[in-house]
């Protein structure tokens, strides 16, 4: 285990592509400035049809924002000590570090299992841009997860390590969160104007 922390590791490392994280991010920050615009002018309205649309401002709007962090930010591929965990848009896969026998990095990263399954991440398949600049985020992400299962070699721990489990990846409270301070922000602003 002291091999697999000194490599920088820590209690795990989340693994994306930046450009499309910062990408998400900017594009949920200007959708919040509309939504923002949006709400102060329905706020504002007296006709009563029109305040009706601050339900629609605090459903929608949280959806959308969490829609597109969840394929540009919540997608990505984590490593922890027991093995690597690739998140996907609505779904999860757990992969023991003894059921890996390699990684891909062209056209998208692959981790490959000993049975011969391949698993990527929505977050780091291949693009256009990527292949023009020979995928150097994908070959990031696959050196660190060949370099956390050599790490398991040396210290002798890389066994079996029991089943490829799946299991759901929603960011529910994100979501509810989201829509919560969504309708409390709403009606604060409705409230004071």
């Amino acid at each position: 285990m002291a091999i697999y922390k000194n490599a920088s590791f820590g209690r795990g490392k989340v693994l994306r592509n930046r450009w499309t994280a910062a990408f998400g991010i900017l594009v949920s920050f200007l959708f919040l400035l509309f939504w923002l615009a949006w709400a102060m002018e329905e706020s504002l309205d007296p006709d009563p049809i029109g305040r009706g649309s601050i339900w629609f401002l605090s459903l929608f709007f949280p959806l959308v924002w969490w829609f597109l962090l969840k394929a540009s930010f919540f997608t990505n591929i984590k490593i922890d000590e027991n093995g690597v965990i690739v998140r996907n848009l609505f779904s999860k896969t757990v992969i023991p570090a003894g059921k890996i026998s390699g990684v891909t990095w062209e056209g998208g990263v692959d981790v490959i299992t000993s049975d011969g399954s391949k698993y990527w991440c929505f977050n780091l398949g291949g693009s256009l841009i990527g292949a023009m600049f020979g995928f150097p985020t994908n070959r990031r992400c696959a050196r660190e997860i060949e370099a956390f299962l050599n790490a398991r070699k040396i210290e002798n721990r890389g066994g079996v390590g029991g089943e490829v489990r799946f299991g759901a990846h929603l960011n529910i409270v994100f979501l509810v969160s989201s829509v919560l301070v969504s309708y409390s922000s709403l009606r604060i602003l409705d409230f004071f104007l």
